[in-house]
C-alpha cells in the first residue's frame, strides 16, 4: 500500500473505509453474547449507507485517543499488505476522546497511577479537551503523511440526552459538549487550510454527534437535550444497534448538506467550511506537516 497524490473533493469517491477510535465505532457484529452483541457502531453503517466497504475497522472499546498510534500499527499491518489499496484510497472516519475523560484505559479506577479522572470531567475539563485535541490533531497529520485525504472527524457524545449523562447536567455537560464540539470543528477547518497551503488539499469534514443524538431524542418522545432509554443499551449510554443506523443517516444527510457526499441537495461545487485559521499560521503549520 503506497501513497498517491487524489485531490478528491467528495468522501464518497472513496474507494474503502478505514475506522479508528472506541466503542462507538466498533463493529461487534461477529460477538454473540453480551452488552454489545450484534452492534455495529454509526461509522459501520454510514459506510454501508454511502456504498463503501469497511477495509479496516481499528476501533476498540475503553480507548483514549493517546492510544489511535497503537490502531494506526494494527492497521498499517493489514493495509500495507494490500497491493490494491493506497492510503489515498481510504476515507478515514475518526471517533476518539471520550474515554480520555473517564480514565476507561485503566479500567475506570481513579484510584490507579495517574489515572484521577474526577477533574477531567470538572475544573480540568478544558485542560484535558486540550489534550484531546492535539491527539486527534497529530494523527490527521501523521495519516495525511501516509497519504490520506479524506477524512471525517465526530465530536463527543457530550450532552444530556445520552441518559446516563443526564445527571451530568449539573456538572453543565451540555455547555461543555457544544464547547468541546465548537473547538473539533475548528479543529478540523484549520487542518484543512493547512493541507491546502501544504500544496495538497484534503477534504476533512465535521459531523456533530451531540446535534444528531439532540434531534434523535427529539423525535423519540424527548425534547433535545433529554435523555430518551429506548434508544440505548442497558448500560444507558452506548446506542442500539438501530440507533448506531440512525445516527449513520443523520450524519449522512449533514454530509450531503455540506455538498462532500453524492445526491448533495444543491448544484453547487463540492467545497469545504470557510477556515478560522489565518493563512500565515496555516502556511507555518503546512510546513511541519510536509517535513
Amino acid at each position: 500500500m503506497a501513497a498517491s497524490d487524489s485531490k478528491t473533493q467528495l468522501l464518497s469517491e472513496a474507494k474503502a473505509v478505514a475506522i479508528f477510535g472506541d466503542s462507538w465505532a466498533e463493529d461487534n457484529s461477529h460477538v454473540s453474547s453480551g452488552v454489545f452483541a450484534g452492534v455495529q457502531g454509526w461509522p459501520v453503517h454510514l459506510a454501508k449507507a454511502i456504498n463503501l466497504p469497511v477495509a479496516g475497522n481499528f476501533a476498540k472499546g475503553q480507548s483514549a485517543s493517546s492510544s489511535l498510534l497503537a490502531q494506526l500499527e494494527a492497521a498499517e499491518t493489514q493495509l500495507n499488505n494490500d497491493p490494491d489499496l493506497q492510503w489515498s484510497d481510504l476515507l478515514i472516519v475518526l471517533h476518539s476522546g471520550g474515554n480520555d475523560f473517564i480514565g476507561a484505559e485503566r479500567n475506570y479506577n481513579p484510584f490507579a497511577k495517574d489515572n484521577f479522572w474526577l477533574p477531567h470531567c470538572l475544573w480540568g475539563f478544558r485542560k484535558k479537551a486540550e489534550e484531546v485535541f492535539l491527539n486527534l490533531r497529530n494523527f490527521l497529520e501523521i495519516l495525511y503523511k501516509l497519504g490520506c485525504r479524506k477524512f471525517l472527524v465526530s465530536d463527543l457524545p457530550f450532552t444530556s440526552a445520552v441518559p446516563v449523562l443526564s445527571i451530568a447536567r449539573l456538572a453543565r455537560v451540555d455547555k461543555r459538549g457544544r464547547w468541546l464540539s465548537r473547538r473539533i470543528r475548528e479543529m478540523v477547518e484549520d487542518f484543512n487550510a493547512c493541507c491546502a497551503a501544504a500544496g495538497e488539499p484534503c477534504t476533512a469534514a465535521f459531523i456533530s454527534e451531540v446535534e444528531a443524538l439532540n434531534d434523535l431524542a427529539a423525535t423519540s418522545g424527548g425534547c433535545a437535550g433529554s435523555a430518551s432509554v429506548s434508544l440505548f443499551l442497558v448500560d444507558a449510554f452506548h446506542p442500539s444497534h438501530e440507533t448506531h443506523r440512525r445516527l449513520a443517516e443523520k450524519h449522512v444527510e449533514d454530509l450531503q448538506e455540506q455538498c462532500l457526499l453524492e445526491g448533495r441537495k444543491s448544484g453547487s461545487p463540492a467545497s469545504l467550511p470557510s477556515t478560522t485559521a489565518s493563512s500565515s499560521d496555516a502556511a507555518e503549520r503546512a510546513e511541519k506537516m510536509t517535513n
